[in-house]
């Protein structure tokens, strides 16, 4: 397997079984022989770290076990990403749109895709579902630190 197609498999994986509760995800890892997580670490981050160290042989099964396995909530989002960016999640108030919105624009020619709701999420889509799975899928999280900031019961979460 190609190192990037391996890090597009183990991403897709974890995008998905992130999702599962724990005792899905402990039955799910253990049948494909991992060890098994406990309550309390953070899903993707361990789910990536775990399957890092997997050969390619237990990464091909598992990937082809996960792809029909969606998430209520990542399916209903639709992951709001580009494809093969670095996937930044933009934590701002409301009223700072704007610039974030500016700022969105400026990283995307560095292949930084940042996440801004107001102008991310589709007028048919459930905010609160497609922030969750944005925020369980991206690669980092910018909070934009305006004095607004602190004004938002959201921002600080």
């Amino acid at each position: 397997m190609k190192a990037g197609d391996r890090v597009d498999a183990i991403k897709l994986i974890a995008d998905r079984l992130q999702y599962d509760d724990w005792s899905d995800l402990q039955l799910v890892l253990g049948q494909f022989g991992f060890d098994l997580p406990t309550e309390g670490l953070e899903k993707r981050p361990y789910i990536l770290n775990t399957l890092a160290g997997a050969s390619d042989l237990h990464i091909s099964e598992i990937y082809d076990y996960v792809p029909s396995q969606g998430s209520p909530a990542a399916e209903s989002a639709d992951l709001p990403w580009s494809a093969g960016m670095f996937r930044l999640f933009g934590s701002h108030r409301s009223l700072d749109k704007g610039p974030v919105a500016e700022v969105k624009e400026k990283l995307n020619v560095l292949a930084i895709d940042l996440f801004v709701a107001h102008e991310d999420i589709e007028p048919t889509k459930e905010w609160l579902m497609v922030i969750e799975a944005a925020l369980g899928s991206c690669d980092a999280l910018a909070a934009f630190l305006t004095p607004n900031f602190l004004g938002s019961d959201w921002c600080d979460q």
